[in-house]
């Protein structure tokens, strides 16, 4: 953010700390609407769901807030590619995530695909609890070319990777991995062996 940005935010903060309650439900209300607004027109999911309900582009502002369907996370992740309205995304590159849906907020700008989690023997989590199969049913679909798993560096993580490949060999797919090792800002001194090796056997030449 330039200077400029900055003291445009600060005199809008000033600004919107002046109103009253009521005036800045009423301008939250409208800026709502126009986000519904504008899905209603970009993005094919909302664009049927809306209709479904009797919302379209001649009444959507005069609907009642309440009566806008609601969104849950496994839906999100089976319309995923209908919800999103970011044209950068639409890439042929996909990125392999588990039950944290906040990782999609990275600069990475590609396709995403939640797992829903990890394997786990002890928590009793399958192959068949987990989104693989709608995964590798998206691969010739959608002309992917590479998967980055992006998966914890834990034991059951490792697991799972370990599936995926395995699974993944079956297509034609380049298959990759997000780097291990020393994080930035991180001191030497309290690095664990594990980490340090990592990041030994992941070095690359300067």
């Amino acid at each position: 953010m330039n200077y400029l940005n900055l003291l445009y935010k600060l005199y809008q903060y000033k600004k919107n700390t002046k109103r009253s309650r009521e005036d800045i439900l009423k301008r939250q209300a409208e800026k709502l609407r126009d986000i519904l607004e504008y899905s209603y027109h970009h993005s094919t999911y909302y664009q049927r769901v809306f209709e479904t309900v009797g919302i379209t582009k001649e009444n959507i502002r005069q609907i009642p807030i309440s009566s806008f369907p609601s969104l849950d996370k496994a839906t999100f992740v089976q319309y995923f590619d209908e919800i999103v309205t970011d044209v950068v995304l639409h890439q042929n590159d996909l990125q392999v995530f588990d039950e944290d849906i906040a990782l999609t907020q990275m600069t990475y700008k590609g396709k995403y695909h939640v797992l829903g989690g990890v394997l786990s023997a002890l928590d009793g989590v399958s192959p068949d609890d987990l989104n693989v199969d709608k995964l590798l049913d998206r691969l010739p679909k959608e002309e992917i070319g590479e998967v980055i798993l992006a998966l914890p560096a834990t034991v059951d993580g490792q697991i799972t990777s370990h599936y995926l490949v395995s699974r993944l060999k079956e297509h034609n797919v380049k298959i990759t991995t997000l780097a291990q090792g020393i994080p930035v800002g991180a001191e030497l001194d309290y690095m664990d062996e594990g980490t340090i090796q990592l990041a030994i056997n992941s070095r690359k030449e300067m």
